[in-house]
């Protein structure tokens, strides 16, 4: 090799030796090695700021001393000769000549006459548009049609017809004999085991009165419905004797009549003798929406005093009666359950030729 490279082995320099280089240097080479980079953050402030002032203090700082000082200093700088001479009324300099677009005015009349022109070759193109449409689909074969509603994913079917509305008759009015029920329940019928006056109307206050009053020694009505017969307070009062004494009625329906939240207690509270009445139907009162709160904790402290009560169709404002409510029912159920007859059983034929049949249990 023409040319040797010399490895020069690395010099150990101590504090000492530093402060000896140093001592050489002068006070220019100082001053240069001492720069550092202003934007470097790990510097102190005190330290990025290359500026050093050499001048001599001159003591405290007094302001009005400072200003009249800076002011003297701008007096005594000349002001710069102008070129031109100002003059009043003369721009000086080039005169600054804005852009101006040329802008065409129409009229409103060529306005309305475009848009015109405009709208009626819009219609000409839809019409030549539908009547290509209704032309190619006149031409077009089932095997056409059906790639089409292929490529579009339609499902299409040879056979696809609409099922026809099921209309269903029209709900036959109640037609029930409020005498004739009076008089079977007299008789005591083994017959008459429910009583449906739903929707009838026109039935008079003792009438309501005398079926009260027969049901009280009636022992086969099982089920009582009058919803929707305009009852109030005063007619289901007499029900409630009724109550009192009969202790067959299991289920009683008094929907969408006028019965107040106090008559709906007095129903459930004339059921304490005999404890028959297991369902109680007296939702949409036409007086009350709602019961209010007063009656809500009142019904959810009386139902768990009325174990026979099972199932209670009411609306409940308050989520906090209408859980306790539903827990009080759900441990009645639970009661009848536990304490029901348990000698009958359903005994099943084996051949299949006759239904179940009840057996009760020699013990």
């Amino acid at each position: 090799m023409d040319e040797m490279i010399e490895q020069v082995n690395p010099t150990h320099v101590s504090l000492d030796d530093l402060e000896d280089l140093i001592g050489t240097l002068s006070p220019e080479e100082i001053e240069e090695l001492a720069e550092c980079d202003p934007d470097d953050s790990s510097m102190p402030p005190s330290l990025r700021c290359a500026y050093k002032c050499n001048k001599a203090d001159t003591g405290e700082v007094n302001r009005d001393k400072l200003l009249n000082g800076l002011k003297d200093i701008a007096l005594a700088i000349p002001d710069k000769e102008e070129k031109l001479k100002w003059e009043p009324g003369i721009k000086r300099g080039k005169i600054y000549v804005p852009k101006v677009e040329e802008v065409q005015v129409q009229s409103e009349s060529e306005d309305e006459d475009e848009e015109a022109g405009r709208q009626q070759m819009e219609d000409h193109e839809k019409a030549a548009q539908t009547r290509e449409f209704l032309a190619a689909l006149d031409m077009a074969t089932p095997g056409d049609i059906l790639d089409i509603a292929d490529i579009l994913g339609v499902t299409f079917q040879d056979d696809c017809v609409a099922t026809s509305l099921k209309v269903f008759p029209a709900e036959a009015p109640n037609d029930t004999n409020i005498d004739d029920v009076i008089k079977k329940a007299s008789e005591n019928n083994p017959e008459l085991m429910e009583i449906n006056l739903n929707n009838i109307k026109h039935i008079t206050k003792k009438k309501w009165e005398s079926l009260f009053d027969v049901l009280k020694n009636n022992s086969t009505v099982e089920s009582l419905s009058a919803a929707n017969c305009d009852l109030t307070d005063p007619i289901v009062e007499s029900l409630c004797g009724t109550l009192e004494s009969n202790s067959t009625i299991r289920m009683l329906n008094l929907e969408s009549n006028s019965v107040t939240g106090d008559m709906i207690l007095n129903i459930i509270k004339s059921t304490a003798n005999t404890k028959c009445l297991e369902e109680l139907k007296v939702t949409n009162q036409f007086k009350t929406k709602y019961l209010g709160s007063s009656i809500e904790y009142a019904l959810a402290e009386l139902i768990p005093k009325f174990p026979h009560l099972v199932k209670l169709g009411v609306k409940l404002e308050f989520r906090d009666t209408l859980n306790k409510c539903a827990i009080a029912l759900a441990k009645n159920l639970d009661k009848r359950r536990q304490n029901e007859d348990r000698t009958f059983s359903l005994k099943l034929d084996k051949t299949g030729k006759t239904g179940p049949k009840i057996v009760q249990d020699k013990r």
